[in-house]
């Protein structure tokens, strides 16, 4: 529950305490990348007939376990001397399970890329495209999980499943937010424009840029930290400044909840929003009791100095409905299986079941 408070969940639709264990072995929480509504890749070695194509990008399907998207690519990228820059993906995984994603490389040799392959990592499926792999170009993605020392009953199952069907909150899952959700953090320091601060922060806890490169610009251009912020990745950047975003929509879904104030949309704050048109009415006094009570200033998410991560506003579905969700109860054990769009969490509808998880 700490973990839920720190990133704004701070309610919940199925009020049953449930209690159980997750995440505990990678198998028991497998994810298959659904490119297309049709398409779910498989985690089996046996490779996919693919048809005849041409392209300058060689795409294939991922099969790893235990590793991170951006660590199984850091794996390949280093294990066939291609530049990271090449690769493409539709979304990015956890490091917790075993996963199926769609990859693509520029330029890529599948007989230099089939060589790939360990207990935890293996790639198949090759084939030409003229299109690499984009974030967010998917359907959505398949989930079998697993949950063992379950105090629950078939009763509490089928009930959680009715509930789900009409809806479950669309929360931000603890992914965007990063370790102890640090992000939060540094995007506070940002955008109080506590830039020195936000600096000092990354450079001790973040590993995937070369900080080197942070600390030599410093060494030249002495106190320009807003100069050193800069060369860390734009994606990486709106990733940090996003996680404020994304904490202030969970606090106002949460309380929407514990209202009872039922939307479709919710928008997310930016410099650019207008509280006052916002409907239902109720919804408008939620936004402004939690703008006054964070005591944001809407204006100062215009980050002038880095103009392109600044935060615009744009909205979200507030409650999401799994697909094809079932489920298997023997004695203490369940598995849940359900699709998931794309954007959606599958350790949101997780917390939301499994509100006492043990470890």
């Amino acid at each position: 529950m700490e973990e839920e408070e720190k990133i704004g969940i701070l309610a919940h639709v199925f009020n049953k305490k449930l209690s159980g264990t997750y995440f505990f072995n990678n198998i028991d929480f497998i994810v298959q990348e659904m490119p297309s509504k049709d398409e779910i890749l498989s985690l089996s070695k046996i490779e996919e007939k693919q048809p005849e194509t041409k392209g300058d990008f060689l795409i294939f399907t991922m099969v790893k376990e235990g590793l991170s998207t951006a660590q199984a690519l850091s794996a390949i990228s280093t294990r066939t001397h291609t530049s990271i820059k090449r690769f493409g993906y539709l979304g990015n995984k956890d490091k917790h399970g075993m996963t199926a994603q769609r990859i693509s490389v520029f330029k890529g040799d599948p007989e230099v890329f089939r060589q790939i392959d360990s207990p935890w990592l293996f790639l198949k499926d090759f084939h030409f495209s003229d299109k690499p792999c984009r974030i967010g170009d998917l359907y959505g993605n398949k989930f079998s999980v697993l949950i063992k020392d379950f105090s629950g009953t078939e009763e509490d199952v089928k009930e959680f499943v009715s509930v789900a069907e009409k809806g479950l909150p669309n929360f931000y899952g603890k992914q965007r937010f990063g370790v102890n959700a640090v992000n939060i953090e540094l995007s506070k320091k940002i955008i109080a424009r506590d830039f020195k601060g936000a600096l000092e922060q990354f450079l001790q806890i973040m590993e995937p840029v070369d900080t080197d490169k942070l600390k030599e610009h410093l060494k030249i251009h002495k106190n320009d930290y807003i100069g050193a912020i800069r060369l860390i990745p734009k994606y990486l950047r709106l990733l940090i400044l996003q996680s404020f975003q994304y904490n202030i929509f969970n606090k106002i879904l949460s309380e929407a909840i514990k209202r009872n104030v039922r939307v479709d949309e919710i928008p997310l704050i930016g410099y650019d929003l207008d509280v006052e048109s916002i409907e239902p009415p109720e919804m408008r006094q939620i936004f402004r009791d939690i703008i006054r009570q964070e005591g944001i200033d809407l204006s100062s998410l215009m980050i002038k100095e880095m103009p392109e991560v600044s935060m615009k506003t744009f909205k979200r579905a507030a409650f999401f409905i799994p697909e094809n969700f079932s489920y298997d109860l023997f004695e203490n054990v369940v598995i849940l299986d359900f699709i998931l769009r794309k954007g959606i969490y599958a350790s949101v509808l997780l917390s939301e079941f499994i509100q006492e998880r043990k470890y």
